[in-house]
């Protein structure tokens, strides 16, 4: 009942975020955030709540901080990693990396959420980021959701200034970039 709570919880702060979003309404307030102590609190969070899978974090250790909301990249770490967990059904290993990354002004961080689950065909690797869309959106599929989560990690983090990208082999799982 407690984890249905807090998914039903998390659900309608993203539908309300979301709606922010549209409407032009939300505030970025960014800061200098230490991304390798957010993705710890995140990764040490979902540890508590998923016992079946093995929580791994990659963090380069001379990242400098990075200006975000550190209440939005939070969100955008949780919607990641739920989707590590929810397409992992059997377990096993979800990695967070925080690395760097020569770009055309300097240097870029890079956060990575990748897991071993049932992985995304090519086809559908394109759709992933729409509205309301779910790769499976039969009445009848195993995994639940409104098909929005990625479509709202996607634009908190091009809201600032970042960009999202997926790959994944079918059986393999997926990384999100």
């Amino acid at each position: 009942i407690l984890e249905a709570a807090r998914r039903l919880e998390r659900i309608v702060a993203m539908l309300v975020d979301f709606s922010a979003i549209e409407a032009g309404r939300i505030t970025l307030s960014a800061r200098p955030t230490e991304l390798g102590r957010a993705i710890e609190e995140s990764v040490s969070a979902w540890r508590s709540r998923s016992h079946k899978h093995r929580f791994n974090m990659e963090i380069h250790p001379d990242a400098p901080p990075a200006l975000v909301n550190p209440a939005l990249f939070g969100r955008v770490l949780d919607e990641l990693l739920d989707n590590a967990v929810k397409y992992s059904p059997e377990g096993g290993p979800v990695t967070v990396r925080l690395a760097m990354e020569p770009s055309v002004n300097g240097r870029m961080l890079r956060v990575d959420v990748a897991d071993q689950g049932i992985g995304i065909e090519p086809e559908d690797l394109a759709r992933i980021f729409q509205d309301f869309r779910q790769v499976d959106a039969s009445d009848t599929r195993p995994f639940g959701g409104l098909g929005l989560g990625l479509t709202f990690a996607k634009r908190l983090v091009e809201a600032h200034g970042g960009r999202v990208a997926a790959t994944s082999e079918p059986g393999e799982g997926s990384t999100f970039t």
